[in-house]
């Protein structure tokens, strides 16, 4: 097992395994299937860019084989009075 931020370049891989996951659990998320499945495959590699913040923020992915298999978004929020929360 590999843990490892990920990147555009992890754009299709992070696509596939989050169009998988909408669709086995959506209750899990706050987009839909539907939604998701209208993006271009690029705005998944954008996202990715857009979510890192070094050194910490971004989101990370668990491969296993080299094949993603599940991945985390850590992300700070900017509020003033919420500084300590990651």
């Amino acid at each position: 097992m590999t843990i490892r931020l990920l990147t555009r370049a992890d754009g299709p891989a992070f696509q596939q395994l989050r169009l998988e996951s909408l669709g086995e659990s959506p209750q899990a998320f706050m987009s839909t299937l539907e939604s998701e499945t209208k993006l271009h495959e690029d705005q998944f590699g954008e996202h990715l860019d857009w979510a890192f913040h070094p050194p910490h923020f971004g989101y990370f992915g668990i491969f296993m084989d080299d094949q993603l298999v599940g991945y985390v978004q850590v992300g700070k929020n900017f509020l003033d009075k919420q500084n300590h929360v990651a």
